[in-house]
């Protein structure tokens, strides 16, 4: 049984009741004419009604709300995630805008060192402040050695 996949699509809407009065006529004018389409829909009947006797299972309404609620907590704790990353974004952005116009109103061009000096990004008491006593006054210098710090904390076991 060798048919067509627009003729199988055909068949297979019609056996599930899904065409127009015109496709329905078309397909069972096909299927009384070409014996692999009719082998076909017989194949596609059968396994419907193979389905439709299988027996249903169902779920206790607690089992049920337990799910439910389950499916709320998850929901949940997505949102807060999302939350906190869009605060976190929100903040960020907030910092760096108010730099920006803070130095532009006082004439000046925002630097990535000029804002960690105005905001301290390096921790007071810590080796990177430490190190970049000597360096005070000039906020880039400060900035490189607190990078480097960082990232040799890092490589450390």
């Amino acid at each position: 049984m060798i048919i067509d996949e627009t003729t199988a699509r055909l068949i297979g809407a019609y056996v599930d009741g899904e065409l127009t009065d015109a496709q329905r006529e078309r397909a069972r004018q096909l299927i009384a004419s070409d014996p692999a389409a009719s082998a076909y829909a017989a194949s596609l009947m059968e396994i419907g009604m193979a389905i439709e006797g299988l027996p249903r299972l169902s779920m206790s309404p607690q089992a049920l709300e337990m799910v439910y609620d389950r499916i709320d907590r998850l929901g949940d704790v997505v949102i807060a995630r999302i939350n906190r990353w869009a605060v976190g974004i929100a903040a960020s952005i907030l910092v760096l805008c108010s730099v920006a116009l803070v130095s532009q109103s006082q004439g000046s061009a925002v630097t990535p060192a000029a804002a960690v000096e105005s905001y301290a990004l390096i921790p007071a008491g810590s080796d990177a402040a430490a190190e970049t006593d000597a360096g005070a006054g000039n906020p880039e210098a400060r900035m490189t050695q607190w990078m480097v710090s960082e990232l040799s904390e890092e490589g450390e076991p």
